[in-house]
């Protein structure tokens, strides 16, 4: 990259990201094709080995890893900060917890210089060899593609763990870094109302493998974070909370049932060698009580709300 004009900046994200950092950098590293990029790391406080690994990535790799700081807390405050370091006409994000594809660059390149298009996504898929139940579950159950995103009723959106865009857009619209959750669809949302006539497009190809969480813990938590994402969205763009009298009494029962269910499906799972299969149920319950558990305290307690 040295002595190129940068023609793509990458941003990722950094808090607590020792575990996962080097395997995204190392991919970022190997992209394919004659491409001028750069990454640009926003190191965000971690009390971690975050910094130090990506600070020696920028070592092994001059002209094309920086590392940046930010210290308001929070990944949509990285991004800005991201944003206004970068160097190229085009940006792309991914996380930190994300290893994209050896093509995913020059892929996502590809569509994004097409006038007509205002942001492309690729897939986010899980990352192969994780052996915890958790992080198989929501595997299978595919619990960050981005298919759910294209569906929202509010409007199609592409999460940040694999989008791209224009600088000039991006800073248009920029992150709103009061937000502690939800400021993926906030921003492609406002993207959208910035420039009307662009086009939404899945890339083919550009894939980047997600590492999921690995505990119970985390999972809720996750999912309590995705409930306060729900009302920050209902208060700021009108979007419609998954709170009516049926789907809640669904999502009792759920919680209710699940042991039950878990029981059920014991001799299946124990035929099958995959305790996932009878865990299953479980794991959707606590999926539910975070969520609701989320809504209620963006709607009652957020004062008590804390970084995820």
């Amino acid at each position: 990259m040295i002595g190129r004009e940068v023609e793509t900046t990458i941003i990722v994200p950094c808090y607590r990201a020792e575990p996962t950092l080097p395997a995204c950098l190392d991919a970022l590293a190997a992209q394919e094709g004659d491409l001028a990029y750069e990454v640009v790391v926003v190191e965000n406080g971690s009390d971690d080995q975050s910094l130090a690994i990506a600070e020696a990535a920028a070592n092994e790799h001059p002209g094309l890893v920086r590392v940046i700081q930010e210290a308001r807390p929070g990944a949509y405050a990285a991004r800005n900060r991201g944003l206004e370091a970068a160097r190229g006409a085009y940006v792309l994000f991914t996380d930190a917890d994300c290893r994209p594809s050896s093509g995913w660059v020059s892929r996502m390149l590809d569509e994004l210089r097409d006038a007509a298009v205002l942001m492309v996504g690729g897939e986010v898929l899980a990352e192969s060899g994780q052996a915890s139940v958790v992080a198989r579950y929501s595997a299978r159950q595919n619990v960050l593609s981005q298919a759910h995103t294209l569906r929202h009723p509010r409007g199609p959106f592409l999460q940040t763990a694999n989008l791209g865009v224009r600088l000039k857009d991006a800073r248009a619209v920029g992150f709103d870094d009061s937000l502690y959750s939800g400021g993926d669809a906030d921003f492609c949302w406002r993207l959208r109302d910035h420039r009307p006539d662009g086009a939404l497009r899945l890339v083919g190809g550009a894939v980047v493998h997600h590492t999921h969480r690995e505990t119970l813990g985390d999972l809720y938590r996750q999912y309590r974070r995705y409930g306060q994402s729900d009302v920050l969205l209902s208060k700021k763009h009108g979007v419609s909370l998954p709170h009516s009298t049926v789907k809640l009494i669904l999502d009792v029962l759920r919680v209710l049932l699940a042991p039950v269910l878990a029981l059920l499906l014991s001799p299946f799972a124990l035929l099958m060698r995959d305790a996932v299969i009878a865990l299953s149920p479980l794991l959707r319950a606590v999926r539910v009580a975070g969520r609701r558990w989320g809504q209620v305290q963006a709607l009652f307690m957020r004062q008590r709300l804390h970084r995820a």
